[in-house]
């Protein structure tokens, strides 16, 4: 099955790399973005991927595709980090993810750009273009921290930034991609150790967050383990159980 889910996302990844006539429109605002390609990604991974599994729905970013009714959910962001595609740069990911009953049991996400495709199974650890991943040792001060800025919705930004600002002098240093899914991903190959973002959508961390829980990481929002499918979440990824608890610690002062 996770060959065969492989196959179509690289499949879907030539649309990407193909197609580059597409257009650019606003969702709900000029930091919010979906771009023609979007589009035709998703409708490609909806058709495979439903004939892969006919017993499956689809819960996805693009359109009114969101269909929590059968045990089998697909998960799909066809292009995480749509802002940065449109404007060409490479930190962009399809991210598919697979849920039974409640549970990521497969998940993938690739760059086309960069080639860099991370896949895991339940219970079969992560995996980073063939190669087994885990995520880094690396203590609280030695943490380069992932994180945004809530974008989609500014009126949360300040808090974010003050945050930040009592976070910063604790760690090694902060990054921002504009790509939840390749931020994940990247601690669960030790290329980062810390996540925090306000107000995630789940199809933008779904595949990740199976990829860095198998290579050892920990997923949480405020309060809760089970994040939530239908609506935003507050997401917490880290290295370690200590370096989460010491996050969430800051994250509670201001969220």
């Amino acid at each position: 099955m996770l060959n065969k889910i492989v196959d179509i996302v690289m499949q879907a990844s030539k649309i990407m790399l193909d197609d580059q006539s597409f257009r650019v429109d606003e969702k709900d605002g000029v930091t919010n973005l979906v771009t023609t390609n979007d589009v035709k990604v998703q409708d490609f991974l909806q058709d495979k991927l439903a004939k892969l599994l006919p017993e499956s729905s689809f819960f996805c970013e693009e359109g009114n595709v969101k269909d929590l009714s059968k045990d089998y959910i697909w998960i799909i962001d066809p292009i995480d980090g749509t802002t940065n595609y449109a404007r060409h740069i490479t930190v962009c990911a399809i991210s598919v993810a697979l849920e039974y009953q409640g549970e990521i049991i497969i998940g993938v996400v690739y760059n086309p750009y960069q080639k860099t495709l991370y896949t895991s199974e339940k219970g079969k650890g992560s995996y980073l273009n063939g190669q087994k991943i885990h995520v880094s040792n690396k203590k609280f001060n030695e943490c380069v921290v992932y994180t945004a800025f809530s974008a989609y919705d500014k009126k949360y930004s300040n808090n974010c930034f003050e945050f930040c600002k009592e976070l910063f002098p604790q760690i090694n240093d902060l990054r921002r991609t504009g790509s939840a899914a390749f931020e994940i991903c990247s601690i669960g190959a030790g290329r980062g150790d810390i996540f925090f973002e306000m107000k995630l959508q789940v199809w933008d961390y779904a595949a990740a967050s199976l990829i860095v829980k198998e290579a050892g990481g920990y997923i949480s929002s405020l309060d809760i383990n089970n994040l939530p499918l239908d609506k935003p979440s507050l997401v917490a990824v880290a290295n370690t159980k200590e370096n989460l608890n010491k996050l969430l610690a800051v994250a509670k002062k201001y969220f």
